[in-house]
């Protein structure tokens, strides 16, 4: 029989035609539903705009959206509310689940309706149910048994290849997984095998026969499991060096207790040990503290220099305004400029001597200058090593007015000394204040420290009264 292929590939064609139309017409209706909804929402929104000008400058989208996320939010908890009430008043059962054995008692809030049979009326109240667990029926716990019986054996080998030849630590588990029984062991010989499945460190080389038995155990049912077990000496790999080795140490002074020395073993399951008395860490712990100790210093005699350097400073911009005051003071008396320095250095000078008085820094740098002058050092360079000898403004001033008096004449030097004097009167009233800020803030911790004295001192004898 001969089959048209002309015919097959025009109905395949037809077909396919037909299912692509069909999707047109799916997704047509589809995108048509879609426009309605939005049309929809879009006309409740310009209702809504229209009745409320407060939405009025909101972009229609964003009402859209919000009216959606509104509407499908009300309709998903009406249905939820729904299937609540439904299946809430059809389940008259009133069963609870129970949880597994272990898995611990819930508690379940319930609504209850109560109807009296006489009068009919009908009271609801709200109770909290505590569930139970669920208990396992006899046949599941011999289930649980003959499993455990059939898992022992090969649980509780853990690295070990047979029950014949024992020498890494049996695995003797106490419960198994998936399984609600406990397990308890016993063992003939703790000494060579302990309960817990750890091996003696006294087990002969040639092995020695151990007896273990278990106890699965449910509530009140016990059903019991024995196995012989030849145990051998531990594998080092498997335990702790340090404690093979002290078990060994021990072994060797065994019975050498009036001795003198108390030996330590050459050789430990034929691996050799070599003893040495470790080396004494005082010398380097004295370099370290040594060395902390020399930076440490290093740093405070910093730290000390910084703070010397900061007072000097401060001092010297006190006692600025003063020695402006007395240079112009001497400049208006008629005195040059290096007889007036001279003066002021020669009187801080003798001051000093005959009084017992502290270091000034800012009349120091003055006789600093008048010793350079007169060991021949210009007097226009002295005054320039006044102002580089330091890094305060005002003393930098200065000595650019002393060396511009000598290279442009006196005149108007007056005029700026007076007008520096002022400006630095001014600076030292701001530095009184801010000193006087810091000083504030120094005392401010005796003052909390008092403030708790007196608060001690009025409540602890309230407190003791009653």
């Amino acid at each position: 029989m001969k089959v048209d292929k002309t015919f097959i590939m025009g109905e395949l064609h037809q077909m396919k035609s037909k299912s692509v139309n069909n999707g047109n017409k799916k997704q047509k209706k589809k995108s048509k539903n879609s426009r309605d909804n939005i049309h929809i929402f879009r006309r409740i929104t310009r209702i809504i705009k229209k009745k409320d000008d407060r939405l009025a400058e909101i972009p229609e989208e964003v009402l859209i959206k919000s009216l959606r996320i509104i509407f499908y939010g009300v309709l998903a908890g009406i249905l939820v509310w729904g299937y609540t009430i439904y299946f809430a008043a059809s389940d008259m059962e009133s069963k609870l689940l129970k949880k597994n054995y272990q898995e611990g008692v819930y508690e379940q809030e319930m609504q209850v309706e109560v109807t009296d049979e006489k009068t009919g009326e009908t009271e609801k109240r709200n109770i909290t149910v505590p569930v139970p667990e669920r208990e396992y029926t006899q046949k599941e716990i011999d289930r649980y048994m003959m499993q455990a019986l059939d898992r022992l054996p090969e649980e509780i080998l853990g690295k070990n290849t047979g029950f014949g030849k024992i020498e890494h630590a049996m695995n003797l588990i106490t419960e198994l997984p998936d399984n609600p029984l406990q397990i308890e062991w016993i063992s003939s010989d703790n000494q060579m095998l302990d309960w817990t499945g750890k091996i003696g460190s006294e087990v002969p080389a040639d092995g020695v026969e151990v007896s273990l038995k278990a106890q699965i155990i449910w509530k009140n049912q016990i059903q019991e499991y024995a196995q012989k077990v030849r145990v051998y000496p531990q594998v080092l790999e498997d335990m702790d060096l340090q404690s093979i080795i002290l078990q060994a140490v021990e072994r060797e002074n065994e019975g050498q207790e009036a001795e003198k020395y108390y030996n330590l073993p050459e050789v430990v399951n034929q691996k050799q040990l070599h003893w040495y008395q470790e080396k004494s860490k005082t010398g380097f712990i004295i370099i370290g503290l040594s060395w902390v100790l020399g930076m440490g210093f290093i740093m405070a005699y910093q730290q000390d220099q910084q703070k010397k350097t900061e007072q000097k400073k401060q001092q010297m911009m006190l006692d600025y305004p003063e020695l402006i005051s007395k240079l112009v003071l001497l400049l208006g008396a008629g005195m040059s400029i290096r007889k007036a320095i001279g003066k002021m250095a020669f009187d801080y000078e003798n001051h000093r001597k005959f009084h017992n008085k502290e270091i000034r820094y800012a009349y120091e740098e003055l006789c600093v200058v008048c010793q350079e002058i007169e060991s021949g050092v210009g007097e226009l360079e002295a005054y320039r090593h006044l102002g580089q000898r330091n890094d305060l403004i005002k003393f930098k001033t200065l000595s650019t007015l002393l060396t511009q008096n000598l290279k442009k004449g006196s005149a108007g030097m007056m005029e700026m000394l007076e007008r520096e004097s002022v400006e630095a009167f001014e600076d030292r009233k701001r530095q009184a204040r801010v000193m006087g800020e810091e000083a504030g803030t120094k005392l401010l911790l005796p003052m909390i420290l008092m403030m708790m004295v007196v608060f001690a001192i009025l409540i602890v004898p309230a407190v003791l009264s009653f």
